[in-house]
């Protein structure tokens, strides 16, 4: 098996400096048995999520941020509505490869023959990790044992100290959801590739971190 599992934005120099703190000992422990390769990333911080689900560069895809002008419509369009069908994931199924995909944000609501896809494990959100999972059955008794899954949204302003706390205690939360999560879905389901997105501390970095420390 394969697996991915996407960290979702967070500072290297502070994951860095984890590791060198042993606070980080099983990340530390892959890195000793692996390869640390730097990846090219797109220029466009809102065209990172299309490129890595097609594999295109932002001039063939066209989507650049969360929020995409459509020409055709002449309107704004959520990302994962304008994002090619021919994902990774929709190749790898193709292939035959077993394929289950945990929490892969602003990622098209797809079904897959050979797969599992399911969206909203850590919490939810209305755009940047809508719930939905296919088969849809893969939400419900499958994952039912986690119970319902915490609303995080995002605020684009000045959020309230309310917010932040409440969002705190769920990002906490957040990675023991997920680690259960693949735990189960991994017990029913044997895999060729697993993909799992840590989409909290991506939350996280846009909430609780000071800009001012950068």
């Amino acid at each position: 098996m394969i697996a991915i599992i996407s960290l979702e934005a967070p500072s290297l120099p502070l994951i860095q400096q984890l590791i060198a703190d042993n606070r980080m000992p099983h990340l530390a422990a892959l890195q000793q048995k692996g390869q640390v390769v730097e990846l090219a990333s797109p220029f466009l911080d809102g065209s990172v999520y299309a490129t890595l689900y097609t594999g295109q560069h932002l001039s063939e895809h066209g989507v650049y941020s969360l929020f995409t002008w459509s020409a055709p419509e002449q309107k704004l369009r959520l990302s994962h509505e304008l994002i090619p069908d021919d994902t990774l994931f929709r190749r790898l199924d193709r292939a035959g490869k077993r394929v289950i995909a945990i929490d892969p944000p602003e990622h098209p609501l797809q079904e897959l023959t050979n797969g599992i896809v399911v969206s909203g494990c850590q919490f939810r959100s209305r755009v940047h990790l809508a719930k939905w999972s296919r088969p849809s059955s893969a939400n419900g008794e499958r994952l039912n044992h986690l119970g319902k899954t915490p609303r995080g949204e995002e605020t684009f302003g000045q959020p309230s100290q309310r917010h932040l706390l409440h969002l705190r205690n769920l990002l906490i939360e957040a990675p023991g959801r997920l680690a259960s999560a693949v735990e189960r879905l991994l017990e029913e389901k044997e895999a060729d590739v697993l993909w799992v997105g840590m989409a909290a501390i991506h939350l996280a970095g846009h909430q609780l971190w000071d800009p001012a420390s950068v």
